[in-house]
């Protein structure tokens, strides 16, 4: 690579999601320069040539920008989010490119603060609430309280930890499932009164009256949530997803729903995201949807943003960046993210590099 190198290259190449990220970004980059690549607004292929660092917006660049990366001898590619589905991920490793993205401890609180919203509108019916206002229908439905009922965390890094300590002030009672069991004393201050190894899964599943899901995508993770796993659940429990669409066999759920064996589910991911259209799951009335904004919101973004800022400091100080990815975190991603063998049993989180969990 030729010197000096050009500034960084923030690179959005899905059709929407630019602000308020873009606005943080340059906030927390101050007077450092980067360039931008806007392709809504475009077009065409962004300039890599000489640039030792992308930051990527949402992990979305095709093979057609990851190779053109590589032959412009990019060395760092900084996912700006924690999912790496649409990131063309082992085509960058294998061609020697650093890749980073950033931990789940960025987003945890909205991601819990969002899992709060749908558990009360799923436990509230609140789809039916809102259509019986319209239709001047008044004191119904029945609903029931969230107190003193168990819920299941499916995951308890960051979000997980984050959810439990709002879940105990509405008295909930509290076990998750991980692969990384914390100390006793560190859950149980936030309110978990058990974790258990995947192992225990099959054992956990009846006992819930609310699942919510806070994993990483990967091999092992990939439709934990399935038709087996749905003929284990009471028919009165709720689903929660604010991780990743494809934890879950969408279609699995979806008959599980309409024979009455899931009481209700809120969704914030899909296992298919197509922009102009709504999942189909979606409009099943016991559902309660929003469109993958757990994570979309300001502090997130700054949090987000001045992170990766400090990995392109440590890069040109020459120093390890930090949340580097690789190839053993297993991480579903491109293509692999559509193609994995469902697994029935849960798998927990990847540690990033300073041992946190998404």
């Amino acid at each position: 690579m030729s010197d000096p190198a050009r500034p960084p290259l923030f690179l959005c190449v899905a059709p929407s999601g630019l602000e308020p990220a873009l606005s943080a970004f340059r906030h927390a980059m101050g007077d450092k320069p980067f360039d931008l690549f806007d392709e809504s607004s475009q077009g065409g292929e962004p300039d890599f040539a000489n640039r030792r660092a992308v930051v990527d917006l949402g992990g979305w660049a095709r093979r057609a920008h990851t190779s053109r990366a590589v032959e412009g001898g990019v060395e760092f590619w900084h996912v700006l989010g924690y999912g790496l589905d649409h990131l063309d991920l082992q085509y960058l490793l294998e061609h020697g490119v650093t890749v980073a993205h950033t931990p789940g401890s960025c987003s945890a609180i909205s991601l819990a603060e969002h899992a709060v919203l749908l558990m009360l509108s799923c436990s509230r019916h609140m789809r039916e609430q809102a259509a019986n206002l319209e239709a001047g229908v008044f004191y119904h439905p029945w609903t029931h309280e969230i107190a003193g009922q168990r819920l299941l965390l499916l995951g308890v890094g960051a979000s997980g930890r984050e959810l439990a300590v709002r879940a105990a002030a509405f008295q909930m009672e509290i076990v998750g499932v991980d692969v990384n069991i914390p100390r006793e004393s560190e859950y149980k201050a936030m309110g978990i009164s058990s974790v258990s190894s995947p192992d225990a899964l099959g054992e956990l599943l009846p006992t819930a009256d609310v699942i919510s899901l806070h994993l990483p995508l990967t091999r092992e993770t990939h439709h934990v949530l399935s038709a087996d796993a749905f003929a284990l659940v009471k028919p009165s429990v709720i689903v929660i997803n604010v991780a990743r669409g494809a934890l879950i066999d969408e279609q699995a759920l979806l008959a599980a729903l309409d024979e009455g064996r899931v009481a209700a589910a809120g969704l914030d991911v899909f296992e298919g995201e197509n922009l102009g259209r709504a999942p189909d799951i979606t409009r099943h009335p016991h559902v309660v949807a929003t469109p993958h904004t757990a994570g979309v919101v300001f502090e997130t973004a700054g949090r987000r943003s001045q992170l990766v800022v400090d990995n392109l400091t440590r890069l040109e100080r020459g120093e390890a960046v930090q949340h580097q990815v690789s190839a053993g975190n297993d991480f579903l991603a491109g293509a692999a993210s559509h193609g994995a063998a469902a697994s029935a049993a849960a798998s927990g989180t990847q540690q990033d590099s300073k041992g946190g969990r998404s």
